[in-house]
């Protein structure tokens, strides 16, 4: 059997069920455009410490990428077409994100059931408005969508505050709920056993380890950046400047209360949910993303230092560490 490497391409606090039904879109939603990805593994979705890190497989994610350009080219009307079905289902989604929550659990499958049918846009959103190879004006179309983007992070805000609502007694533990669990939840003690290393596919679930899982696993091979220890990383500049403060790292929603005036946030990446730490710091620098992604907007619009795309900043710095964010060079630099 062929070795198939699984590269972590993020992490985040957001919902067992959204990530679910990224996957989902994937592999299964993708043939509505008529993609059949030949590769059987696409990733793995490991919880671990309360955030999930999202494994894919990046040889199985450039083929949809590749496909989809491809498609800009020979079926450019079906694309334009889909694209305008997606605004318009965002439209409808909006009306769900103003209310914010809903304690009505029929309403709430019937959600999760319209994020699902949608979810393949987001995906199609993604993949072209970031690729330099999208004809226009395809991508500049789908840029914009994406750099206004909170299909991910309101539907999983939507979600989680939901559930906190149906089921009070399970409110800190929503997050590792299956689509599957909405109308029978499993017990609190399971839910707290996910909560530390739960690994999760299309096909296979278990509690337990990413070292266990792979020993069952063996084609599977989860590769990781390999770094040094050092007291200076480069990443992207999304907004310049140049501030100094006390490191906190932010994985998690519940962290955000450890944010204090001044402080610099390092975090695998930001989101919406993040809003009210952010205002409080006084630079980001993630691990993640490109110029579209959350930490670059809101460091825009806040104007607010911040260094984008690091890699390894959440392994390199540690909570309490001096370090002085060059944004103007896009340089993180510890301070002994």
């Amino acid at each position: 059997m062929n070795i198939i490497k699984l590269k972590l391409s993020y992490t985040r606090d957001t919902t067992l069920i959204i990530q679910q039904l990224w996957f989902k879109a994937q592999v299964k939603g993708i043939k509505q455009l008529g993609i059949n990805n030949p590769y059987k593994e696409i990733g793995v979705d490991y919880i671990s410490d309360g955030a999930i890190e999202i494994w894919e497989n990046k040889d199985a994610i450039e083929y949809t990428k590749k496909a989809l350009v491809n498609l800009c080219s020979t079926e450019n009307d079906m694309i334009t077409e889909f694209i305008t079905g997606y605004e318009r289902a965002l439209s409808k989604l909006n009306d769900y994100w103003k209310k914010e929550v809903t304690e009505d659990i029929d309403e709430l499958v019937k959600f999760i059931n319209f994020v699902d049918e949608q979810m393949l846009g987001d995906l199609v959103m993604t993949y072209l408005g970031e690729n330099e190879n999208t004809p226009e004006p395809i991508r500049t179309r789908t840029k914009k969508l994406r750099s206004e983007d909170h299909f991910f992070a309101y539907n999983d805000l939507f979600i989680r505050k939901s559930l906190q609502k149906i089921y009070p007694t399970h409110k800190d533990h929503v997050t590792f709920f299956k689509i599957e669990e909405i109308n029978n939840p499993p017990s609190l003690e399971i839910l707290k056993r996910r909560e530390h290393s739960f690994v999760w596919t299309l096909d296979y679930e278990s509690i337990e380890s990413l070292e266990k899982f792979q020993k069952k696993h063996t084609y599977i091979q989860f590769t990781n950046i390999n770094y040094q220890e050092t007291t200076l990383l480069k990443g992207n500049i999304a907004q310049p400047g140049m501030v100094t403060g006390i490191v906190k790292i932010l994985r998690k929603q519940s962290e955000m209360e450890k944010i204090k005036e001044n402080n610099i946030i390092v975090s695998p990446m930001t989101t919406p949910a993040l809003l009210a730490a952010i205002k409080k710091c006084s630079a980001i620098v993630t691990d993640e993303g490109g110029m579209l992604c959350h930490a670059a907007i809101i460091s825009r619009e806040l104007k607010k230092p911040c260094i984008i795309g690091t890699k390894i900043a959440t392994k390199v710095f540690k909570e309490g560490d001096l370090v002085e964010v060059d944004a103007n060079n896009g340089i993180v630099r510890k301070i002994e």
